[in-house]
């Protein structure tokens, strides 16, 4: 009766007393001792004490290990999970990167370097995006080396692909190091933009708006500005300078009710200077927004703040708009006019008969003519005979 009530409340089957692994199957010693133990029963060693949860395995072949090692010295920075909470929180989204992208199409094609690059560059992108989700706060994020579990998930996601046919198994580990330190500049370039535009004293309200047009104007200019204008510079620096004007352009075009509503300046002196302490702080050499490729490449690296190319741009800038404004007055003027004269003309002759009263004449006697050949028993024939 004893071994049926263990067996049915689960804390029989052990090697202990009564049945039980230890205490009613919880440990192996004698009943009370509280010993930790394989059994089934209620505890995981002590009388009422709940058994451990049994640890989560991953399928992915060594993502667990390589978790544990990256996140091993930043273990004492996270106060609220424990460490295995924290490795079991970053292996579920390594593990829903594997089913975004293991049935996809091009890891079958066999694919260059370049091909295989790109590949890397969405796959640690929709890691890092997913990692951010739960993680964006924690100092110790940004600190972290995930290349190893990146590295780990990725070969498993292709294990049977063609993709990395043409690429040397060593390099992956860099590509991926690249691909996350690209990922980390993204990020950085978006914060200081969002400090930028909130130390230029853009409003709350339109501040996501602002951000959003000023990193979209951002990636066009890289393909969109006006390359080639600038003469009798250094290469570099008459590139660096091309990129912040369609930069600016760009921006100015898009954010125009943001310049008028969203900021503090209340005319056009203002908006003008609105728009070069913006571009100022942006083209900072501490803030580091402008392509690396091309900063690389200065001698003396960018111009200090306050750079007075930015200003002469910004004034360029309104100085174009004034001119456009005009010349748009001058064509809304000239419609004006030219519909006032057609109106008057309608007025003038508003009693006048359509066709000056001719064309009933003719439709009339064209119809009596009609009847009367008729009547004299001809054909009517029809025009054109």
């Amino acid at each position: 009766m004893m071994e049926m009530m263990m067996s049915m409340m689960g804390m029989g089957g052990g090697k202990g007393k009564f049945g039980g692994k230890g205490k009613w199957g919880c440990g192996k010693g004698d009943w009370g001792k509280g010993k930790k133990g394989k059994g089934d029963g209620f505890g995981g060693g002590a009388w009422g004490v709940e058994p451990p949860k049994p640890k989560r395995e991953s399928f992915i072949i060594g993502v667990p290990e390589a978790v544990a090692e990256a996140m091993e010295p930043f273990q004492e920075m996270e106060v609220q999970w424990s460490p295995e909470e924290t490795r079991q929180k970053i292996i579920a989204k390594l593990e829903r990167a594997v089913s975004s992208h293991q049935n996809e199409e091009r890891l079958q094609q066999r694919g260059s370097v370049t091909f295989a690059k790109v590949f890397i560059d969405d796959f640690v992108e929709t890691i890092m995006n997913g990692l951010t989700t739960f993680l964006s706060d924690r100092e110790w994020f940004h600190k972290v080396d995930f290349s190893g579990p990146i590295l780990a998930t990725i070969l498993y996601c292709c294990k049977t692909a063609r993709i990395f046919h043409r690429t040397l198994a060593p390099m992956i580990h860099i590509y991926v190091q690249e691909s996350i330190a690209t990922w980390r500049e993204e990020e950085r370039l978006a914060k200081v933009t969002w400090e930028v535009l909130e130390v230029c004293g853009v409003k709350d309200a339109y501040r996501k708006k602002a951000n959003k047009h000023l990193m979209i104007s951002f990636d066009d200019a890289h393909l969109k500005a006006p390359y080639g204008q600038t003469i009798g510079e250094h290469p570099a620096m008459a590139m660096v300078k091309d990129f912040v004007k369609g930069w600016m352009d760009d921006f100015v075009g898009r954010a125009w009710d943001i310049i008028e509503n969203g900021t503090s300046a209340s005319n056009e002196n203002e908006q003008v200077l609105f728009v070069t302490v913006l571009f100022q702080h942006l083209c900072d050499p501490q803030m580091g927004c402008i392509p690396k490729e091309v900063v690389d490449q200065l001698e003396g690296g960018l111009p200090p703040s306050p750079w007075p190319y930015i200003a002469s741009v910004a004034q360029e800038f309104f100085v174009a708009i004034q001119q456009q404004n005009a010349q748009h007055a001058m064509k809304k003027a000239r419609k004006d006019q030219n519909r006032e004269r057609h109106a008057a003309m309608m007025q003038q002759h508003a009693g006048q008969p359509a066709y000056g009263g001719a064309a009933p004449q003719m439709q009339m006697g064209g119809a009596q003519q009609m009847a009367q050949m008729q009547m004299g028993g001809q054909q009517a024939k029809p025009w054109g005979y």
